[in-house]
């Protein structure tokens, strides 16, 4: 099936018609607030110069002849400071147009309000083929009162009818008839709805709900976790049903007799939504009447193998967004429109997220109130999509593991962010080239300088590589030195402790050129902003002003990969 434009996309192909149509004299453009009208109409100015010699852009509101002219005057270069009347003035800008071959005058915001203004008073030419007009309203009543305008409609982006987060995209539409005809059809007992993460898959499925009880008797949505384990998600499948209670020494067999007696008592119809299901089970393995009339399943899942493996009757994908749509939902979250200096900025930033109305959502969050400079260190984020961790944990474990690092570790993870420490994610065995490559793959350093941390080789190889990918060009990544108790000093001038490290690891034989190294890595790395645990904090705070700046800085920290299959 394939899909419409979207309304940006439509609305630019049928200016563009109009413009180049000859008998086409006056065209409106018409759209609510938010619709994005005048954004798409300023978009599109340089390819309206390849259709006219001159091309003038005015705001209406407030209403102010004079005001008008002036902004013509300007654009035609016309200086008007000795021309008092208000007719004389239209008589220079009446001839100044006329002196071109073809020329565009675009009146943006006008409305009834606005409507009692005279073309021929400002200085414009009637509409013919040598001088068109293109008038921008969101004002209905004034689209009725100018009849002799081409209208053409711009329609906004639209929310879901439940009020639940997320928008209506045409791929949306698209996946939403899908997922109903599958419902309604009889020989269709299994469902799955697959996409990326980020996609909308579940803002869609909980959106039209009230659909799918217009449909059948019983609907239930229990929580399910990949990450679950069966009697969990068992748990969260009978808290949706009646006359469901688990015993604590129930086995697992047990359990599924319970469930699959309460659905077979349920009168009517059921549709039970597995959201995010992990494949590794089967919902017959959970009691979940499966392949029958009176019971349907509807799963999500980011791949379609998933779809399969779970032998779905159909298969839907929810595909990504277009650019044009990413861009529109941008500006909608963002607030950015075309009078703001972050336009260029975040249409390249929408372009990144891939068509990924989650990405989309995470960005905007993290750059409200945002400088230029940070959109752009978000755009570099995005643009790195090789990067698999956003913050990498350096630090030696037998001083901090269990004490610091491991709750440092686990407070990150509680604000979504994908994080590497060694013992969580290395895989037994591997080389150090393995994680220095993990560190290439990183958009934030912490590093944990404890009092051992220079004995440890591997540690001062992972301070270097950090180090250098700070200065690689176009690389951008972020690095935070936490002094664990020990002082800048000690670190910087590499005296105490991290003597007797260095003096070890030159008995040890290795060169003095790698010391050097070593030694001035120890050195850059204190003139970076730290953080040294007060003496009256508690690790707790500690570790929360840690994370506190993580989550300052999210928005150079955006991965493609936290959104991949």
């Amino acid at each position: 099936m394939e899909s419409s434009p979207s309304p940006t996309i439509q609305a630019k192909y049928d200016l563009l018609n109009a413009l180049q149509d000859d008998t086409c004299h006056s065209i409106g453009l018409f759209g609510e607030r938010g619709s994005g009208k005048t954004a798409l109409v300023k978009a599109e100015i340089p390819e309206y110069r390849k259709i006219f010699d001159a091309v003038v852009f005015v705001t209406v509101k407030p209403l102010d002849i004079w005001k008008l002219q002036h902004q013509i005057a300007l654009q035609f270069r016309i200086n008007m400071e000795s021309v008092k009347k208000q007719s004389a003035r239209a008589s220079v800008i009446h001839s100044a147009i006329k002196s071109k071959n073809k020329a565009l005058v675009i009146f943006d915001d006008v409305s009834t309000g606005t409507a009692d203004f005279n073309l021929q008073n400002i200085g414009i030419p009637n509409p013919s083929m040598k001088c068109k007009i293109l008038l921008i309203t969101h004002d209905k009543n004034f689209c009725n009162m100018m009849r002799y305008y081409y209208w053409i409609p711009m329609h906004p982006l639209q929310s879901f009818p439940s009020g639940n987060f997320g928008y209506y995209f045409n791929t949306t539409k698209e996946a939403s008839q899908k997922l109903l005809e599958a419902l309604n059809d009889d020989s269709c007992y299994v469902i799955g709805l697959y996409g990326k993460k980020g996609s909308g898959k579940t803002s869609l499925v909980r959106a039209e709900i009230d659909k799918y009880k217009m449909i059948f008797d019983n609907v239930l949505f229990p929580t399910v976790s990949k990450n679950q384990d069966i009697s969990s998600i068992q748990e969260g499948i009978a808290n949706k049903l009646d006359n469901v209670h688990f015993e604590r020494d129930d086995s697992d067999r047990v359990r599924l007799m319970k469930t699959n007696s309460a659905f077979d008592a349920m009168d009517g119809t059921t549709l039970v939504i597995l959201d995010d299901f992990p494949t590794i089970y089967k919902p017959q393995e959970l009691g979940i009447p499966y392949g029958g009339k009176q019971c349907k399943v509807l799963l999500t899942t980011r791949d379609e193998a998933d779809c399969i493996s779970m032998e779905c009757d159909r298969s839907i994908f929810l595909k990504p967004l277009s650019d044009d749509e990413a861009w529109v939902l941008l500006q909608k979250l963002s607030g950015v429109n075309y009078r703001s200096t972050l336009l260029d900025v975040a249409q390249k930033v929408a372009f990144k997220c891939n068509g990924l109305p989650g990405l989309i959502k995470e960005v905007t969050s993290s750059l409200k109130k945002k400088s230029a400079l940070e959109w752009e260190e978000s755009l570099v984020s995005l643009s790195h999509s090789t990067a698999r961790y956003q913050i990498f944990i350096s630090f030696r474990g037998m001083d901090t593991r269990d004490d610091f690092t491991k709750p440092l570790y686990q407070g990150l993870c509680r604000e979504g962010f994908v994080t590497f420490k060694d013992d969580e994610s290395l895989e037994g065995g591997s080389p150090i080239e393995k994680l220095l490559d993990d560190i290439e793959e990183s958009r934030f350093a912490i590093i944990i300088l404890s009092k051992n941390y220079a004995e440890s080789e591997w540690c001062l190889k992972e301070l270097s590589k950090i180090l250098e990918c700070k200065d690689q060009e176009g690389k951008n990544q972020l690095v935070l030195p936490i002094f664990y108790e020990v002082t800048p000093t000690e670190v910087r001038h590499v005296i105490n402790r991290y003597a007797d490290a260095m003096a070890k690891h030159e008995k040890n034989g290795i060169d003095s050129k790698t010391i050097q190294a070593w030694k001035k890595a120890l050195f850059d790395v204190c003139t970076l902003t730290g953080f040294e645990k007060p003496s009256d904090w508690t690790r707790d705070q500690f570790i929360g002003k840690i994370v506190n700046f993580a989550c300052e800085h999210k928005h150079r920290l955006h991965i493609q990969s936290k959104y991949m299959n």
